[in-house]
């Protein structure tokens, strides 16, 4: 094969492990053609025995290189310019050619370093505590008062893979902010003792790189699964009284509906279907409600499959605890007990309207409540036996 792939993590800090990493490709032949998405670095051969690479430091301005005469002046020394990328310029030398290092004057290339990297990067880590506090404050606002993110179920962020995402890359930009100029000031420190800003050994350094990376990966991750999540939820979910049409497909789902619970399914007037997918959780939130002459009635049942046994037994905790602080619609709030269900792990209200399922990877909520009259308690055995086997947790 005359081309490969290669992964480029290297921050401007680590310039010299940069260049050292890529002549031990040169050393086998391998010319350097192009690092694509900032870390993705293209290799063909060469046909030559070795091909030297040059990192320099420099800038890029509006897409267009501020300096015409700094690459006139690389390329008349020999080497031809490939990429740039976080900060710095790569170059490969042209075939036949064997030149000199483009940094020769020390003293010069220690105040670029410092002036390009170091004072750079410590200011982006100054502007990036502030928005870290910013982002705070605006998080403090959103989640106090009514109709904030406080409002919203807590579990329901461990259903949904962009809320972890997003979770994921603000530790990640909090250890960064920590981590960012501890590096920075040691590398610095040891140019002033008269050491190489970077060494050859690459290990530090690729994977400093990689966690500088993370953040923009994690925000692009989440950016892509928040719009997936809406998308399933705008056009997988129903909410509406089209009863006839949209029972008969829910009802092949191991959901509870009103049948389950010996109510008469031709009652239900109203129902809701909101699908949950996401990486750790699939499954989906149901509701429906029932009028006849004896009053009105709702059922709820709410049924997730999670990707550990582990996972589920948290998803279950925190949807108890939640259940504990926020009212559910008209019921009120949920004071779930322990109780012997027959599962894994079972929590039942006082008076057995709501019942807290897990059995294995399975997590279920299910509860029914009646607004003209007691709700039937669930716990019973003709009740319980209907409920596991829809559900499937036997």
């Amino acid at each position: 094969m005359n081309w490969k792939l290669g992964y480029f993590p290297f921050c401007a800090v680590d310039y010299r492990a940069a260049q050292a990493w890529l002549d031990r490709q040169g050393a086998m032949g391998w010319r350097l053609k192009g690092i694509h998405l900032g870390c993705i670095a293209r290799f063909e051969r060469s046909g030559q025995e070795r091909v030297r690479h040059c990192v320099d430091l420099h800038r890029e301005v509006d897409g267009i290189w501020d300096g015409d005469e700094y690459l006139r002046l690389c390329a008349d020394s020999g080497w031809d310019y490939v990429t740039w990328v976080r900060g710095m310029a790569v170059f490969a030398a042209r075939p036949v050619c064997d030149p000199a290092p483009l940094q020769t004057d020390r003293g010069l290339e220690e105040e670029t370093f410092w002036r390009r990297v170091i004072r750079r990067d410590l200011l982006d880590t100054l502007l990036g505590v502030v928005m870290l506090a910013l982002l705070g404050v605006l998080w403090a606002v959103a989640w106090g008062g009514e109709g904030g993110l406080r409002a919203r179920p807590s579990y329901e962020l461990l259903c949904s893979t962009g809320a972890l995402l997003l979770a994921a890359s603000l530790v990640v930009l909090a250890v960064s902010l920590i981590w960012d100029p501890v590096y920075h000031l040691r590398r610095w420190r040891q140019r002033r003792r008269g050491g190489q800003t970077a060494g050859p050994k690459t290990f530090w350094p690729r994977l400093y790189g990689t966690w500088s990376l993370l953040p923009k990966a994690l925000m692009t991750a989440y950016l892509v699964f928040y719009l997936l999540e809406l998308g399933i939820g705008a056009f997988g979910g129903y909410s509406g009284r089209e009863v006839a049409d949209r029972r008969p497909e829910l009802r092949e789902r191991p959901v509870v509906m009103a049948e389950v619970l010996g109510e008469d399914p031709a009652a239900v007037c109203y129902l809701s279907w909101e699908p949950v997918w996401s990486l750790p959780v699939r499954g989906g939130r149901y509701l429906e409600q029932i009028r006849d002459e004896d009053g009105c009635r709702y059922i709820w049942c709410d049924r997730y499959t999670c990707v550990t046994e582990g996972y589920a037994s948290l998803l279950a905790g925190s949807i108890r605890r939640d259940c504990g602080e926020r009212s559910r619609m008209a019921y009120g709030v949920l004071h779930f007990q322990p109780a012997d269900l027959g599962v894994d792990e079972g929590w039942a209200t006082e008076d057995g309207a709501f019942l807290l399922l897990r059995q294995g990877r399975t997590v279920a909520l299910v509860g029914t409540n009646c607004m003209d009259g007691p709700e039937p308690d669930l716990r019973k055995p003709e009740y319980l036996t209907s409920i596991t086997e829809k559900l499937e947790l036997g």
